[in-house]
């Protein structure tokens, strides 16, 4: 007999787990402690396993059968559902660990080192102003060439066209140096090479120096 969000919320804790069950291999175990977590048990090349889904009332009977109904597509196509989250647990907590704003900062410290104290704090200061708010968050490999160009458009916008170009010549050196560690394949900068509207080359410093740059292709 199917579970009900009644039946589950009358479910108390026992001196020993205890489990209610639903169908196609679903049940809620009921913990000594009170917890109520959701599980699965499936087979995969003919060895018994058990999904872990997540805990009631994070995830309703209406989620965790959501989950147990993709599980068994997963096991149709051959796939082992238990082995898929895991691997997509692991890319979640790559990509977080690969943000553009983390591995900028890290590229930052590098290389801070080689520009003048009011240089290193303005490159860091266009980074910050205008491009982490768009795209800082998301892993460096998932960053669309039109999601960077819209942050520097957004500048260029202002009428800072000289800004825009340097601050995308700092965005390529960052992903060239998230290439160099193998955390990115591509530098959208050179994608969006014309992209920008052209600004007269002038003699006086720039925002960003020419050497500085230099360093680090």
């Amino acid at each position: 007999m199917a579970l009900t969000n009644i039946a589950i919320n009358k479910a108390k804790p026992t001196d020993k787990a205890y489990r209610l069950a639903d169908s196609g291999g679903l049940y809620l175990q009921v913990t000594p402690a009170g917890a109520k977590c959701w599980r699965m048990k499936y087979r995969f090349l003919g060895k018994e396993k058990v999904l872990a889904i997540g805990q009631y009332p994070h995830v309703s009977l209406l989620d965790a059968r959501e989950a147990r109904d993709k599980a068994k597509k997963l096991l149709a196509n051959g796939q082992d559902p238990g082995l898929v989250k895991q691997t997509n647990k692991q890319s979640a907590k790559l990509e977080a660990a690969n943000t553009f704003e983390l591995i900028a900062r890290e590229w930052h410290e590098k290389h801070k080192v080689k520009w003048v104290a009011k240089n290193a704090a303005r490159n860091l200061s266009l980074l910050e102003n205008h491009i982490f708010p768009s795209i800082g968050r998301l892993s460096i490999s998932k960053v669309k060439s039109s999601e960077l160009l819209a942050a520097v458009q957004k500048i260029e916008a202002r009428g800072n066209n000289e800004t825009a170009h340097r601050t995308l010549q700092i965005c390529g050196a960052i992903f060239r140096y998230a290439i160099s560690t193998d955390r990115a394949s591509a530098d959208l900068s050179l994608v969006l090479k014309g992209a920008l509207v052209p600004v007269k080359v002038q003699h006086h410093a720039s925002i960003v120096e020419p050497k500085a740059i230099g360093a680090l292709l």
